[in-house]
């Protein structure tokens, strides 16, 4: 997290979606310090699982149209979304370490 005019931390959320066939893409993005994450299914005709992400301002919801069975590419960008997913939790623990030796709050911990 980040700490935003001094005040609190808060995680940075973007999102942004490609509207148009030009190319052009539109987003938006907020900062909040209660982000929520879960993950679950839809059983309304079948079994349909789902990755949500909230905060007071904004939510993302990802799944499958629902349309029809789950198809290996479903499968495919669920394992991107992890992979980016571990990427991230990677990069926010080293930034957190650098932040904790940068300042000495981890002196003397074994």
């Amino acid at each position: 997290m980040t700490t935003h005019g001094g005040n609190r931390p808060y995680t940075y959320v973007e999102s942004g979606a490609t509207l148009r066939r030009d190319g052009v893409g539109h987003g938006v993005s907020f900062y909040d310090a209660r982000v929520r994450a879960s993950a679950g299914v839809v059983q309304d005709d079948g079994f349909r699982p789902y990755l949500y992400l909230g905060t007071c301002q904004a939510e993302v919801t990802v799944s499958t149209t629902g349309g029809g069975p789950v198809e290996l590419a479903d499968v495919e960008a669920a394992e991107r979304i992890c992979r980016a997913a571990r990427s991230y939790l990677a990069l926010m623990r080293l930034a957190y370490k650098r932040h904790r030796a940068a300042t000495g709050e981890d002196a003397g911990e074994a």
